[in-house]
């Protein structure tokens, strides 16, 4: 099972490098962003000549080509609407204060980042009024990290989750399985084992690299099990939150339940650990699960001691109803 993780991996970085494009952007007035307020900066990319190639490209046949992170506040908060009664709370940025955001895009040809560097300003009218954009930063990600190859069992991962994950349960299931209960599933679960995240990481690399249908499951499948086997749950404290994914025509939402908060594995062998490590690090660029296009899937990785991380308790919690009550009432 290491061995197609490895390929897959290998496969997916001769093919592409990763791109990670941060941004500032500031206001003179309070702006309504968009529902997701990474829709922003997808409205200022596409007005960009240097960007449009891409996003044809992803509109058409190849998804996930530019992905658009969140704004985040200067504390690093990001802004995503949480969803309560069918009606969404709308974020907004105030006037002179710091914000900023990321864009990772996926490409062939690097060829575009020339005339970015050129033009590292710019601006966009909403209808409630301008941003300023600045570019802050570039990083060229065209291979894993080194620390991902020496990531031993007295190692502990620690995964922040800054944005609801949302996973499908389906990936715990083998196909057969899941044809005959399909009209009864839940498309989304709670918990998040380490199978369960490593599937969702290597599916979205599958797709990238060509493999579809039923070989995509079949894979997704074997690699949850594997690392449910081989990687241990030391910490694990999430919150429920729920958010909407999506608004159709006639005006619906629909709503996803997710999970934010802290994840901690451990790895029960050193060959086992610096595949999943790999796989957690471009979960980190890419995001992971459903909704990562719009700025939902990220999280963060640190690779920490064991006698630096301590040994916390296993805490689960998946209700989260507390949370979601004032998110409520803040709306």
């Amino acid at each position: 099972m290491r061995r197609i993780i490895e390929d897959l991996i290998i496969r997916f970085f001769n093919k592409y490098s990763v791109v990670r494009l941060t941004y500032s952007l500031k206001t003179k007035e309070t702006l309504q962003l968009p529902y997701f307020s990474s829709y922003l900066v997808k409205n200022l990319i596409e007005t960009m000549d240097v960007y449009r190639p891409l996003i044809e490209a992803q509109d058409s046949h190849m998804q996930g080509r530019v992905i658009f992170r969140a704004i985040k506040t200067s504390k690093g908060t990001p802004l995503y609407p949480v969803h309560s009664r069918n009606e969404g709370c709308t974020p907004y940025i105030k006037p002179n204060k710091s914000y900023s955001t990321e864009i990772i895009v996926i490409s062939e040809n690097l060829g575009f980042m020339d005339e970015i560097v050129a033009n590292p300003y710019t601006s966009f009218k909403t209808p409630h009024g301008e941003v300023e954009f600045e570019l802050l930063g570039m990083h060229i990600h065209a291979q894993p990290p080194t620390y991902t190859s020496n990531v031993d069992s007295g190692k502990v991962l620690r995964v922040d989750v800054q944005t609801p994950l949302l996973l499908s349960s389906e990936l715990t299931m083998p196909l057969r399985i899941r044809r005959v209960l399909h009209g009864t599933l839940r498309h989304f679960r709670l918990s998040v084992s380490p199978g369960l995240l490593a599937a969702s990481i290597l599916g979205e690399i599958a797709e990238y690299v060509g493999v579809t249908g039923e070989e995509t499951w079949r894979i997704q499948y074997l690699t949850s099990r594997y690392f449910d086997a081989l990687i241990e749950e030391v910490y694990l404290k999430l919150m429920a939150e729920t958010v909407t994914i999506e608004k159709n025509s006639a005006g619906d939402y629909k709503v996803a339940r997710g999970v934010k908060g802290q994840l901690a594995y451990k790895p029960v062998k050193e060959t086992c650990g610096e595949a999943f490590v790999k796989l957690l690090w471009l979960a980190t660029l890419i995001g992971v699960g459903d909704g990562r296009e719009v700025g939902f899937g990220e999280i963060s990785l640190t690779v920490e001691d064991t006698e630096k991380a301590g040994s916390s308790p296993l805490e689960t919690r998946n209700a989260g109803l507390s949370a979601e009550k004032s998110e409520r009432q803040a709306c």
